[in-house]
């Protein structure tokens, strides 16, 4: 029987990294529609509530390049993950709420969220090259507590928060926003 060679945290051998697609492409293909209209009674309001789930695997397949590796300032990316390592291992979840009165007043509502394990294990690389300043000096091998807050732990982040109205100047629809949308 062949052994095993052991990992480090973010690296896998290649029989976990099988079982490991396999059982998410399982859970993405029975994932049920998170999207529906809310029955208000009356037929001048509308309320929809749509969320998205989501679950990314990525495993790097290449070997890091030795030109980037020789790098100070470019070579993290490339550092941090090795062949056969996980780049990514992201759960998502994106939530979007919409109000709409006789289709001319409304409002949305929309935030997303999100996870990644394969960054929250970095720090405990000791090849980890991070270029990050502290009290204005270079320190190597951990991440900036800016990128730690969203690496380390749940992140989110609000995406459209507005109201609307719709109405007609001289024949031509006219659509007005007001507050945090994206376009």
């Amino acid at each position: 029987m062949k052994k095993h060679r052991e990992s480090r945290p973010g690296r896998y051998a290649p029989r976990h990294t099988l079982v490991r697609v396999a059982v998410s492409a399982a859970f993405v293909l029975a994932a049920p529609v998170g999207a529906f209209e809310i029955d208000t009674g009356n037929p001048d309001l509308t309320m929809r509530w749509d969320n998205t789930v989501r679950y990314n695997l990525g495993i790097r397949a290449q070997s890091q390049d030795p030109n980037l590796l020789a790098s100070p300032n470019f070579d993290d990316g490339d550092r941090n993950f090795s062949n056969g390592s996980l780049v990514t291992n992201r759960f998502d979840v994106l939530s979007e709420f919409d109000i709409v009165w006789m289709r001319k007043y409304g409002a949305r509502v929309s935030a997303a969220a999100w996870y990644d394990y394969a960054y929250a294990i970095l720090d405990s690389h000791n090849d980890t090259t991070a270029n990050t300043l502290n009290n204005g000096l270079r320190v190597v091998g951990q991440l900036s507590s800016f990128t730690k807050g969203y690496a380390s732990r749940f992140s989110g982040e609000m995406i459209d928060a507005f109201v609307f109205v719709n109405f007609v100047v001289v024949d031509v629809p006219t659509n007005v926003n007001s507050g945090q949308h994206t376009v």
